[in-house]
């Protein structure tokens, strides 16, 4: 049998389809319509069923343990608690909203979970109203975390987690791909990290658990508002590093100070953000660079990220020197 990691897109969503099957049973869903969506970290499915619309991920091994899984939906269960539309777990009369799968061929036990259906469209180049809705998101994401009850083990976004030094990575195919020069840039990238967050404040009014990878492919644009999905990667850290994620997002768009002006108007109307925090943000998309890094390794050798290892290097060496040059928007392409 072809190893998992192998396999086309197609192909793991067949091999995991007897998983998710087992975890509509686990469920207690009856007769439901599997419709696949995306395989990455996690595979899912939009699930149709007498109970509703509802997501099911059957999550990657290794990647998040059930207690960390069990936090990121205590973690939305608070949200929605704190008037945020956000998808809810799916749980079984006594409580359970994790069950375990297992099937020939795939890595495993997998751990898997429902969530409701978040309906509306996902703009991958929103429009300037849209990007500034973006920003009132994550301030109310942020308002909610300096609430936040203990929800249990979640990633670290700090210096001693994404942003620790990730070279060597003890993953020969990644540490061979790095030249004595590219050790000693991501070098400089980790000492500056070091600093930053020697300074950075830790008050629960400016660190706790953020989303981490808001991006604009994880915002859901409805009628009555935007919803972000996919928590699968939050985690606790500077409610600053939130907003550095759209920032090299908003680098893609046509006009980036624009958008970034628009963003950042929408997250000042319900917190406040100084000029240096903006700086501060700025800095944090560009040293959480190394991070990606480790994260490749922790997927080698899957051919997915094997072929993400050239590019990010080149932003690295790209992005790096223009930021150092104090270029204001150092991940807009040169022309």
């Amino acid at each position: 049998m072809k190893p998992f990691h192998d396999l086309s897109d197609g192909a793991r969503f067949r091999r995991l389809r007897r998983l998710a099957d087992q975890a509509v049973v686990a469920f207690g869903l009856g007769s439901a319509r599997l419709r696949p969506l995306v395989c990455w970290e996690n595979a899912t499915w939009r699930v149709s069923c007498a109970q509703g619309e509802l997501l099911l991920r059957v999550h990657r091994v290794g990647y998040r343990s059930r207690e960390e899984v069990l936090a990121e939906l205590r973690w939305l269960e608070h949200l929605r608690r704190c008037g945020l539309p956000v998808a809810q777990p799916y749980r079984l009369p006594d409580g359970t909203a994790v069950v375990e799968a297992d099937a020939p061929g795939v890595p495993g036990p997998r751990l898997c979970t429902l969530l409701t259906w978040v309906h509306g469209r996902i703009h991958r180049r929103p429009t300037l109203p849209a990007v500034e809705r973006i920003g009132r998101l994550f301030a109310q994401l942020h308002n909610a975390a300096e609430s936040a009850p203990s929800i249990g083990p979640r990633p670290a976004f700090d210096d001693t987690g994404w942003f620790r030094p990730a070279i060597p990575s003890g993953v020969p195919g990644v540490d061979a791909a790095l030249s004595s020069a590219d050790r000693h840039l991501i070098g400089e990238m980790q000492h500056a990290a070091h600093g930053l967050f020697a300074r950075l404040d830790r008050s629960p009014a400016s660190w706790g658990h953020i989303h981490a990878d808001l991006h604009f492919f994880n915002v859901v644009h409805t009628p009555s508002g935007v919803v972000p999905i996919d928590f699968d990667d939050m985690g606790t850290g500077p409610f600053l590093y939130d907003l550095a994620i759209p920032y090299i997002r908003c680098s893609r768009l046509a006009d980036p100070a624009k958008a970034w002006a628009r963003l950042l108007k929408g997250y000042r109307s319900l917190r406040p953000l100084t000029d240096a925090q903006e700086a501060d943000v700025r800095a944090l998309a560009v040293l959480q660079m190394p991070g990606v890094l480790r994260y490749i390794a922790s997927r080698w050798p899957d051919p997915e990220v094997v072929s993400l290892l050239p590019r990010v290097l080149d932003d690295i060496r790209r992005v790096w020197p223009r930021w150092c040059a104090q270029h204001p928007w150092p991940f807009v392409s040169a022309s």
